[in-house]
């Protein structure tokens, strides 16, 4: 396929996806993170007066694209599809560095491009935009056709600054640059490193697997200079976010949710994992987990090749590149591991390792016919683009309306791919608590999924537990705690959804607290229970008449 059909091809799948793309809702985790940045910036303080058991790296990136783009959904999903195009930007770039070869016959290749000349220079250029392109384009319809719980999520943030980790590391092999630059590409490599680990830690695994299999592979002096400034960035980029734990207060409470209350939220999450939800995520992702199946034997391949000849730059005139290659899948290795064996079967957590395994194929010479490879290619394409949602008639008549209107409840209803939230139930919710003149701290939510509210209305939750339910479900020791907390709390109204808590059909509403709170609204399955006190009048008048939509 020409460059210039594929450069097309991008822009219309722009034009065509990108308006719904942004229209999309965003999931509750984003909702969540947006919440915990609203509650720094009117003075709170991070871990004490909102729960949070992660790193803060993702709440410092919400406090900056808000600050500059407002609180909009819609600036969150264009924020977000900008930075997935900075990792586009930089897997490009690490592509050009690493040229492909032919992983079986190195020396071949590299003859054959020698006699070729400067016209055989030119048609590698050539091929190698073309590859770019292709990866370029296949990435980003893969994004753009998931769901959106895959959107506005740590994993896909932290693989910007990881990817500019390892292409400031293939940059620094490339060629031989003053010893000044390459100190300063390995400390900037650091700081990569150590601003991907903030927005979550996993990235460690990667990060090892790059770093030892370039220096196993590549016998170069100053190596032992090069990895200290490495973790010397890390450690740099590591001081101004303690700074700003201990400042904001946040320094002591981080230590006790990391020390005393994480242990049993890492518990909690290995016990919810079962062989129904990767089944359930494999079957989302299809055809795209295919992509596995190509790219890690490639990946496995390589790294065996290259560890197993310790080739250097002297030895070997395309050890450069197959060094290249190497870090390549190294890095993919590594991300597939740890998105496989540390963490669960979310959507969100598995897109960066299809991203790189595509990145490994693009980097490959395929040595296949065209006969053969244009029609693998065709039905790949084919089986996304049926799979993929975003292309359904029902979401593209939408296109108009997102265009001229923007987002909206009814939109996000239109475009969404999960079950939960109900969007216009939820709207309906909303209003209602707008009627009602809620402000910060009047308000709890009992569902996750009802977290949106929070934003919706621009108020803070009534406690530090930002929806009750799951956290008692991963903090369970804790639960007692929780529920004693929302009880003394001042809030005014209490939010329930019975489908999320699995009360469907016939099934009887508990008695429990808050089930056994007066409802005063409902929409579909969302209640809104008033919070009753001995001289709180005005909520035992609202008890008498229920209003519902």
């Amino acid at each position: 396929m020409r460059q210039r059909t594929l450069a097309i091809l991008i822009i219309a799948l722009l034009v065509i996806v990108g308006p719904l793309f942004v229209c999309m809702p965003l999931n509750s985790d984003t909702a969540l993170f947006d919440v915990q940045a609203d509650r720094v910036l009117q003075d709170g303080v991070l871990y004490r007066d909102i729960i949070e058991p992660n790193l803060p790296g993702v709440v410092w990136v919400h406090l900056a694209i808000r600050s500059v783009l407002g609180w909009s959904s819609e600036a969150m999903r264009f924020a977000d599809l900008l930075i997935f195009g900075g990792v586009l930007l930089l897997a490009g770039k690490t592509l050009t560095l690493a040229r492909p070869v032919r992983l079986s016959s190195a020396d071949a290749s590299l003859t054959n491009e020698l006699n070729g000349g400067r016209a055989t220079t030119t048609n590698e250029a050539i091929k190698g935009q073309r590859r770019i392109t292709t990866f370029t384009a296949f990435a980003l319809f893969f994004y753009l056709s998931c769901n959106e719980w895959c959107h506005a999520q740590r994993d896909t943030w932290m693989l910007l600054p990881a990817m500019a980790a390892v292409w400031l590391r293939l940059k620094r092999n490339h060629g031989s640059a003053s010893f000044g630059v390459d100190t300063s590409l390995s400390l900037l490599e650091g700081v990569c490193w150590g601003a991907a680990f903030w927005i979550k830690p996993h990235v460690a695994i990667p990060a090892l697997c790059v770093i030892a299999v370039d220096l196993f592979s590549r016998r170069r002096s100053g190596v032992f200079l090069e990895t200290a400034m490495v973790i010397a960035g890390g450690m740099l980029v590591g001081l101004p976010g303690i700074a700003w734990m201990t400042y904001s207060g946040a320094w002591p409470h981080f230590w006790d949710m990391m020390l005393e209350w994480n242990p049993e939220y890492l518990k909690a999450g290995r016990e919810r994992q079962s062989v129904e939800r990767w089944v359930l995520m494999f079957r989302r992702f299809y055809p795209w987990w295919l992509v596995h199946l190509v790219a890690l034997p490639v990946a496995i391949a390589r790294l065996r090749n290259v560890l197993r000849r310790r080739l250097a730059a002297h030895e070997h005139a395309g050890g450069a590149v197959e060094g290249h290659l190497a870090g390549i899948s190294a890095f993919y290795v590594g991300w597939l591991l740890q998105s496989l064996a540390l963490q669960h079967a979310m959507d969100y957590i598995h897109v960066p390792a299809i991203v790189l395994g595509l990145l490994v194929i693009a980097s490959h010479e395929w040595n296949l016919a065209i006969s053969i490879r244009k029609p693998v290619i065709a039905a790949f394409l084919l089986l996304a683009m049926l799979a993929s949602p975003i292309l359904r008639p029902e979401r593209l008549s939408k296109w108009t309306a997102c265009v001229k209107e923007g987002s909206s409840p009814a939109l996000k209803a239109k475009l969404a791919h999960g079950t939960f939230p109900n969007w216009n139930e939820l709207h309906d919710v909303a209003e209602f608590l707008r009627d009602q003149n809620v402000n910060d701290y009047e308000l709890t939510c009992l569902n996750v999924h009802s977290v949106h509210l929070f934003r919706e209305l621009d108020v803070q939750p009534a406690t530090r537990y930002w929806c009750v339910k799951i956290l008692q479900e991963l903090f369970p020791s804790r639960s007692s705690q929780i529920e004693g907390a929302v009880k003394s709390s001042d809030g005014r109204f209490i939010v329930t959804e019975s489908m999320e808590t699995g009360l469907t059909g016939a099934t009887a509403l508990p008695t429990s607290y808050p089930w056994n709170l007066p409802v005063v609204f409902e929409s579909g399955t969302y209640r809104v229970h008033a919070v009753t006190r001995p001289a709180d009048a005005q909520a035992a008048a609202m008890g008498d008449s229920i209003r519902s939509f």
